[in-house]
């Protein structure tokens, strides 16, 4: 049985995916780290993350530096993941938790399938 913390990180992931223009057909918990990661499957089987970045960890600035940086590695020739703009055409949108007064920025970017480095060198 899941604890409250992660009922509550569902409930906050299905209430902000809402802020993007995806058909989301299941959410299922990546990864708990420095953020909490969703991976999203859409009604047409795509894949995205779902990251809800924890607070105080990265501004909103350094967070859209990200998405520029991996951008231009993109343009270069690296493999990164896109980025999905919301339904307003913002890189993130601001959330709370269920009984939380602390905002987190949530933001999806394409899934990647790969290895966790961790595993590689565990």
């Amino acid at each position: 049985m899941a604890d409250d913390l992660t009922t509550h990180l569902f409930t906050t992931a299905y209430r902000v995916v809402d802020e993007w223009d995806l058909d989301v057909a299941s959410i299922e918990l990546a990864s708990r780290s420095e953020n909490v990661v969703f991976k999203l499957t859409t009604e047409t089987g795509e894949h995205y993350a779902l990251r809800l970045h924890r607070p105080g960890y990265n501004t909103l600035e350094e967070l859209h530096s990200e998405l520029m940086w991996t951008d231009a590695l993109r343009s270069d020739g690296i493999n990164t993941p896109h980025h999905v703009s919301t339904r307003t055409g913002q890189g993130y949108a601001a959330v709370m938790l269920k009984g939380s007064d602390t905002l987190h920025h949530a933001g999806i970017i394409e899934w990647l399938d790969g290895e966790l480095l961790h595993r590689l060198i565990g």
